[in-house]
């Protein structure tokens, strides 16, 4: 079977766990005797490892945006080249089986059209929120989770978050979304990562199926450490959206109760200037790759504490193959999910999430037994021959 794999980004350009996902998921196709062909933006350079096609899907290139909502929508919806092109790529140089739809919003509908139109099996697969929320994050006003459909109220997000301009955008805006929707509806299968994330797309008319990310990696047991100092990790993006100020008033907290600890801060962002600060015990150390994983063996502690209701957050995976109880926010959407389920950390709120770790400090083994358990839930061979399974259906 012949697999198209749509997706803005493909490894070597990580720009979080889909990319990971996907490169996980093509290994695990291939090695099952499918033939993958990869569809992706032109901003990737260097070796995918598949037969690879990539896209320009407009002459806009904001960041990493190829799309800008309610502005490109001549080259987002109307892209009848782009979609020929594809047509021919699909049917006659690959005759593609399955297209496979992931997060392609900068890629355009051209690639939802091009498989319609000839009448191929597809899948959706959203690993954010852009087939229901213009900014790809239901995050309404970097305060609450949005559940509003007013176009002229998601032009006002839009500006706040990427400075566009409101009151030209609105026809665009309806326009867009009308389409979007009525491609969506076509789509013969459509998957999301969590509960959450499903009850946010049947409220739109959409009726997801959920299967959860696998994890990748190794499992750890945790062994006696050097020293006893109460190690805190924080994983992400280090900007306010993932609550990465947030480790300040905990160090601050621990500080004032005379606690031993320290703070491992991995990721890049707005905030990483603020918080290398040896004097309150907490060390930045920007990206990392797999390296990461040697400060996850010395962790006692994954703090999450994630503003934006998160899809799905493969860092919890990984906590807990290390043992690593979670402390997360109430507002986490998908780690919330994934936490309650496993019985792996704290549920907490900004305003008593140095409180938690302490109760985290105080209950840490009953959370490992936790961790140990909860992560055989995630076997990626288990999670892959759904898809398998879900492919060979089509």
């Amino acid at each position: 079977m012949k697999i198209g794999v749509f997706n803005d980004f493909f490894y070597p350009k990580i720009t979080g766990g889909t990319e990971l996902f996907l490169k996980e998921l093509c290994k695990y196709l291939e090695e099952n005797g499918f033939e993958i062909t990869l569809f992706i933006s032109n901003q990737v350079k260097g070796q995918t490892g598949y037969k690879t096609y990539k896209i320009r899907s407009s002459p806009f290139l904001y960041k990493h945006m190829q799309q800008i909502p309610g502005v490109t929508l001549p080259w987002l919806a109307f892209n009848n080249s782009l979609k020929e092109k594809l047509k021919k790529i699909i049917i006659k140089k690959e005759n593609i089986d399955v297209a496979y739809l992931n997060n392609i919003y900068h890629l355009s509908f051209a690639p939802i059209q091009a498989a319609l139109e000839l009448k191929k099996p597809t899948i959706l697969d959203a690993h954010d929120y852009w087939p229901i929320c213009f900014a790809k994050d239901k995050y309404k006003d970097n305060k609450k989770i949005c559940r509003q459909e007013e176009n002229w109220r998601c032009s006002l997000c839009l500006m706040k978050k990427f400075g566009f301009p409101s009151p030209l955008t609105i026809p665009g805006l309806y326009l867009e979304k009308t389409i979007k929707r009525s491609l969506i509806k076509r789509v013969g299968k459509i998957i999301v990562h969590s509960n959450f994330v499903k009850e946010r797309f049947k409220e739109n008319g959409l009726n997801p199926e959920v299967i959860y990310y696998p994890f990748f990696g190794n499992i750890y047991k945790k062994t006696k450490k050097d020293d006893n100092a109460f190690r805190i990790l924080f994983v992400g993006r280090v900007d306010k959206h993932k609550g990465a100020d947030l480790t300040l008033k905990v160090a601050k907290l621990l500080k004032t109760k005379e606690v031993k600890f320290r703070i491992d801060v991995v990721g890049t962002g707005s905030l990483n200037k603020y918080l290398n600060s040896k004097d309150l015990n907490i060390y930045a150390h920007g990206f990392m790759g797999e390296e990461r994983f040697e400060l996850f063996k010395k962790a006692d502690c994954l703090l999450a504490p994630s503003r934006w209701p998160e899809p799905f957050g493969i860092v919890a995976l990984e906590a807990m193959a290390y043992e690593l109880p979670i402390v997360t926010l109430d507002k986490s959407a998908g780690l919330v999910e994934t936490v309650k389920k496993n019985h792996v950390g704290i549920i907490s709120t900004e305003e008593r999430i140095g409180e938690d770790i302490l109760k985290i400090k105080e209950n840490i083994k009953e959370f490992r037994r936790n961790c140990r358990k909860g992560i055989k839930n995630y076997d990626k061979k288990i999670i892959f021959k759904k898809y398998k399974k879900l492919f060979e259906s089509l």
